[in-house]
């Protein structure tokens, strides 16, 4: 373990199980309600550009020059907008729950939960590209985060709509998971802390 992580370090006596970098990950702030002021707002700006882009678009390429995506972009954006935040908190939870719980459960002192502590959890909270396994974990969890914003985009949300046919409302779910997903997630928190 280097440096850094030494002093990172927040100690939990838990039959000597170490947590690192437990309350400072960027991602977690998503856990936080009083960080929800700021991420609410962002989250329905950003779905609300992606939202009417690809609304703007559909349209033109239907020919059809009188839409007003308005009305479309008024019945879609509240569920779009709760359903992404959702989706990033379960991305968020199965982040944590992978990242943390291996190391909880079986102590950094046995072989394997070293192993996990060292590979997958410290560089899940401090710095994701620290390890192959912590990208890994952190990519499937960002995955995680774009297929829920797709399903639930594209089964709930943009049913909404009254333009859109099922070929326009799967390709814009598919833009809204890619361009709403939790990137973040792949931020190093140490660049913040």
């Amino acid at each position: 373990m280097n440096t850094s992580h030494n002093e990172r370090a927040i100690s939990a006596d838990r039959g000597g199980t170490r947590l690192y970098n437990l309350l400072f990950p960027i991602w977690m702030l998503t856990f936080m309600p009083s960080t929800w002021r700021i991420a609410l707002p962002v989250n329905f700006v950003v779905d609300s550009i992606v939202l009417l882009i690809m609304l703007t678009l559909l349209a033109r390429k239907r020919g059809d020059a009188d839409y007003k995506p308005w009305s479309d972009w008024m019945r879609a954006i509240i569920p779009t907008w709760i359903l992404g935040f959702i989706s990033d908190i379960v991305a968020a939870g199965f982040l944590f729950f992978w990242g943390v719980g291996p190391t909880l459960v079986l102590g950094d002192q046995s072989s394997f939960g070293g192993w996990w502590s060292r590979n997958v959890a410290e560089p899940i909270m401090a710095n994701p590209f620290e390890s192959f396994f912590s990208v890994l974990f952190v990519l499937l969890s960002v995955g995680l985060g774009a297929l829920l914003v797709y399903f639930l985009n594209k089964n709930v949300a943009l049913r909404l709509t009254k333009s859109l046919d099922v070929p326009e409302i799967k390709r814009t779910a598919l833009v809204l998971a890619i361009a709403t997903a939790p990137w973040t997630m792949l931020l190093p928190s140490e660049w913040f802390w």
